[in-house]
């Protein structure tokens, strides 16, 4: 429908999930990060974590973009940890 204001707000909660603990990562997580630039929505998500009995996690509170970096960062940094340990791996046998 054109025309009509409908208000909304934008937030990233980028998820740090491993393969194969998925769901173990996210119900028990070392972090959570929440971009956002209004503090009414940050306040919403943390709602939705506290929810989940997540109260002793840290919250990262950040804007939109610094929250997407730290998500292509951590991920990058999980793989080239990956590739270090295969690397290891294949000179020892």
């Amino acid at each position: 429908m054109r025309g009509v204001g409908i208000p909304f707000d934008v937030v990233s909660n980028p998820e740090f999930l491993r393969e194969g603990t998925a769901v173990h990562d996210f119900t028990h997580p070392n972090r959570v990060v929440i971009g956002s630039e209004n503090e009414k929505a940050s306040r919403i998500m943390k709602d939705v974590y506290r929810a989940l009995f997540l109260n002793e996690t840290p919250y990262i509170e950040t804007n939109i973009e610094s929250a997407e970096l730290t998500r292509k960062l951590f991920g990058g940094l999980n793989l080239s940890n990956n590739l270090l340990f295969l690397q290891k791996a294949n000179t020892m046998q």
